[in-house]
């Protein structure tokens, strides 16, 4: 998912993200956080309209009346648009806005409330309508700091009814979600699009297949890839010495989604980059290549084995050959892919495959080891490389599991078939 989180208060992403890990998000890189009202409104009408990007919901902090003020403005706004989003799929007035303000009363309190004088009665009327109209509710943070969950509350009863909205407006226009085949009578589903509640009416005139991972039948295929992934992970642990880079690449290109998550339409398999005038080349192992409506850049993934060690045992000092792989994709790769003499040889070989792009903006990934050596290797690369570690994304082998779990998780609990 995608969180667009406004708050009154600098906050980092980890510190935003704790609240949805695992039920929402997959990692903090899902938040995208802002701290004025200016910068969430450029970002809605420049980059999520405009760029037709897609996003979840919309959460706002609320700390001062002011700012909750200008921030029901800005609700407002999107609720009376006719802007689409996400490659032109769904109605930006449909999308869920909720609020997290400590001493906000719900709708009923407010009621209760309502006093004889007359302007403090319109004052509170008015707190009612846009409470009713513009916002999907109040979002009560776990007071342990822990997540919300997604069995009660405002949060999930209400991306349910997004859901079910879709689900009706999918069935209203007989639109088949996977195959984007329309119903028989085409010209009379062309007179139901008005009815639509979440998809646009753009959707209905130049419809394709919802290439989302929660729309379709894709629980199956991600529940029966967990234990052959444990398996091959057991073997590498209980054999140090095994070197089965290729069996785990064939794994890996065979069951995409553990790569891929949500962001990703494909993959480009160790494709040679040549250097200008010349023989050599630069061959990433997997690039993974962005969904158009995706907030997000396009992925370089060098991948490496889960029984590779980061360190000496003797010093803890990390190993030659470690250092190296940081140093291919975080100075080697970065240094080619990057370079805007090299641009046009880089969109020859994505055209090669089927893909376009217009930038140079990459990200740079490691996956590598497991989970117990990496925040010590992390801060150790970070010490030695500084700019170096700033570039490159190092995961483990136990992310990856992670990322399975969640996305077997997102798709049971939001699925759309």
């Amino acid at each position: 998912m995608t969180i667009l989180y406004l708050s009154e208060k600098q906050q980092s992403k980890e510190d935003i993200a704790k609240i949805f890990l695992e039920d929402y998000i997959e990692s903090p890189e899902d938040i995208w956080p802002f701290f004025d009202i200016d910068s969430l409104t450029i970002f809605l009408r420049g980059t999520v309209i405009v760029k037709q990007k897609h996003l979840d919901f919309i959460v706002a902090e609320i700390e001062t009346d002011r700012f909750y003020s200008r921030f029901l403005d800005l609700a407002g706004w999107i609720r009376q648009t006719e802007a689409t989003y996400s490659s032109n799929n769904f109605r930006l007035n449909a999308i869920p806005i909720f609020v997290i303000k400590k001493d906000e009363l719900g709708k009923d309190q407010l009621i209760e409330r309502l006093l004889t004088d007359e302007t403090q009665r319109r004052i509170d009327e008015e707190k009612i309508y846009r409470l009713e109209n513009l916002l999907e509710g109040r979002i009560i943070k776990p007071a342990d700091g822990g997540r919300l969950g997604v069995r009660f509350g405002v949060l999930p009863s209400n991306l349910d009814t997004w859901l079910d909205r879709l689900q009706s407006d999918l069935d209203t226009v007989e639109i088949d979600p996977i195959s984007g085949r329309f119903g028989d009578n085409l010209s009379m589903i062309l007179r139901q699009s008005h009815r639509l509640k979440i998809l646009s009416e753009k959707f209905v005139q130049n419809v394709r297949k919802m290439d989302y991972i929660w729309i379709g039948n894709k629980g199956n295929i991600i529940e029966s890839v967990g234990d052959e992934f444990t398996a091959l992970l057991k073997k590498s642990e209980n054999n140090p010495t095994l070197r089965n880079e290729k069996a785990l690449h064939d794994f890996l290109r065979k069951n995409e989604h553990l790569l891929k998550s949500e962001k990703f339409v494909g993959s480009i398999y160790e494709h040679h980059f040549y250097h200008q005038n010349s023989r050599r080349y630069e061959e990433v192992d997997l690039i993974n290549v962005t969904q158009t409506y995706t907030l997000g850049n396009i992925e370089l993934f060098e991948v490496k084995l889960p029984n590779q060690r980061f360190f000496y045992k003797r010093n803890r000092n990390p190993l030659k050959v470690a250092k190296k792989y940081f140093q291919q994709i975080g100075l080697q790769y970065h240094s080619y892919f990057s370079d805007p003499k090299n641009f046009q040889e880089i969109q020859r070989g994505f055209r090669k495959h089927g893909y376009s792009i217009e930038n140079q903006d990459f990200d740079f990934t490691l996956l590598m080891g497991r989970d117990y050596d990496k925040p010590e290797f992390q801060e150790l690369m970070e010490y030695f490389y500084p700019n170096l570690a700033t570039q490159v994304r190092l995961i483990t082998y136990d992310s990856l599991i992670r990322k399975h779990e969640f996305l077997f998780n997102r798709i049971r609990r939001f699925g759309i078939n």
